[in-house]
Order: C-alpha cells, then structure tokens, then sequence
C-alpha cells in the first residue's frame, strides 16, 4: 500500500438469524475476487451442516467484509457484505432454505430420536414440524465483521483460518 494507511479491524457483528441471513443474501457477495469457488461441498456434507444446525453443535464462525461503514475499493459490487470465509457454509444453509438439499437419510433429532426425518426438505420441516423449522429459522450464526481497505490482509486472514 502506499500512502494510503492501512485499517484493518475484526469485530463479532450482532446476533442475526438464519432466516435474516437467508432474507438478506443478496446483501452479500459471495464471489468477491479474493474468494475461491463456491459448490465445492456434496449434498451430503451439506446436509451433515444443516443437522449440526438442527442438533444444536457449535459451527465455525463466518468472516464477513463490512462494507456497512464507508466506501473502499475492495467492494466492487457496492454491495454491504463480502464474504471471506464461511462461503461453503452459507450455500449449504441457503440450499435447504431453497429445498435444493434435504436432511441425510440416517438423520436423527438428539433430543428425540424416534421422529423419523430423514430425507425431510425444509418445506417438509415447515409443514409436518414447525416448531422445528421455527427452530432452525431462529438459530444464530457468530459472524465475525472485517472492516479494512487492504485485500493482502483479507487473503492473510483467509490463509489463517484455513489452515
């Protein structure tokens, strides 16, 4: 960089929901040009994701640019969001939203394992177990804000969490 001073800030964002991150995806950049192919996972790892969700285990935290607070080169697409890390993982969860994946067959609700939903789409979800869906529609994501101007540190941070 040359003279232009450096920022680069890391920040947990407040506490949103899946169904306002599924409401809101056009908000994000899923393919700025620091960020790798997207459809790398199966349907099944995919679908591994969303049983996490619904099972209540810790998911990785998302990384996010934040472009909410001023104006820099990096947001080519002038939209508010850049994703940096955490891509696979919003596809997988915005793919059940859009019934493109289903529960895995063996799939097994810890707290009661007698419902039987396996190959259940989210459409399926919302119909035969709304409280379930409901559920999965409020559950948190940790999305961690990046505020910064240099795209040399977005890659470092990308390098870092990924090795």
């Amino acid at each position: 960089m040359s003279n232009k001073q450096r920022i680069f800030r890391i920040s947990t964002m407040d506490a949103r929901t899946l169904s306002w991150w599924n409401t809101n995806r056009d908000q994000i950049d899923m393919n700025p040009s620091y960020q790798r192919k997207g459809n790398l996972w199966s349907n099944t790892n995919k679908s591994f994701l969303i049983d996490t969700i619904i099972n209540n285990f810790d998911i990785p935290k998302f990384y996010l640019a934040d472009f909410t607070l001023g104006v820099t080169e990096l947001n080519k697409n002038k939209l508010p969001y850049a994703i940096i890390d955490g891509k696979q993982r919003f596809e997988a969860i915005f793919d059940f939203f859009d019934n493109k994946i289903r529960l895995n067959e063996n799939f097994t609700l810890l707290r009661d394992p007698s419902l039987k939903l396996g190959g259940l789409y989210y459409r399926d979800l919302q119909k035969e177990y709304p409280r379930l869906a409901s559920q999965f529609d409020n559950s948190n994501l940790t999305v961690m804000s990046v505020i910064t101007n240099d795209e040399e540190s977005i890659n470092s941070l990308f390098v870092r969490l990924n090795r």
